[in-house]
């Protein structure tokens, strides 16, 4: 499924159509000029650097000249292509429709890129444009699970007000730990590695804290040091926050 979908998207991308949009677009922002291939501005949106001027420079332009040109949508699809399948395999075990669910985060990700608010929201754009796309796919599961009767351990309905949550032990369902987690990824409290390894080992469980460090490329003992940090700063914090409400 994944193969097909980016074999259509690599078709798409390489039509003489779209060939010619990205090179207009391309003459019209300078930044475009140093990643002249979709191969380039995959490999910058991927990596794990600390290059996110250049990261949100690149999709800024590449925003702005896709919400004039629709057609260069499937760039930026194929770009975000593997984080987009790491949602996938994060929800796969909660629809019983593989096919349906991925088309769907798809649909998803074109909603959340056609409404982006650039103005409001120009840093981080790449995690911003996930973490919309992730939100809006727990919705719908939610949605559709209330509506065809299918109980896949969604978690409660609540999608706000949610109280701080214990990430390595809590009777909080799962999904809202997980968005829990998310919302302190947004609020800077902790990085899109450390958010990425505490979703795998301490809310879903679908790995240890070895298997995430091999299947990531780190040694076990940064995994290890990344996780620490991360506790440490959730439960500031909280703190933080708990203290706040005692005050007012």
């Amino acid at each position: 499924m994944l193969t097909e979908y980016r074999r259509a998207l690599e078709a798409q991308v390489q039509s003489h159509e779209l060939v010619t949009e990205m090179k207009k677009l391309t003459e019209s922002f300078e930044e475009l000029r140093r990643y002249p291939t979709v191969a380039d501005l995959a490999r910058l949106v991927n990596g794990r650097g600390e290059n996110f001027e250049d990261k949100d420079a690149v999709l800024g332009s590449l925003l702005e000249g896709m919400w004039l040109r629709r057609e260069l949508f499937p760039v930026l699809n194929l770009m975000f292509l593997d984080r987009l399948d790491g949602i996938f395999r994060q929800k796969r075990r909660a629809w019983p429709d593989a096919q349906e669910l991925f088309v769907r985060i798809q649909t998803e990700f074109f909603n959340v890129v056609v409404a982006y608010p650039l103005a409001r929201r120009p840093r981080k754009i790449d995690v911003n444009l996930l973490l919309d796309t992730r939100s809006r796919v727990l919705a719908w599961l939610r949605r559709e699970s209330r509506q065809r009767g299918l109980h896949q351990g969604l978690g409660p309905e609540a999608e706000t007000g949610l109280r701080p949550v214990d990430v390595q032990e809590s009777e909080v369902g799962t999904d809202e730990m997980e968005t829990y987690l998310l919302h302190l990824l947004r609020a800077g409290v902790i990085d899109e590695r450390q958010c990425d390894l505490l979703l795998e080992t301490a809310v879903h469980r679908r790995m240890t804290q070895k298997q995430w460090a091999e299947a990531r490329g780190v040694p076990e003992g940064t995994a290890r040091s990344w996780r620490c940090r991360a506790e440490k700063a959730i439960y500031e914090h909280e703190r933080s926050a708990k203290s706040h409400e005692s005050a007012d």
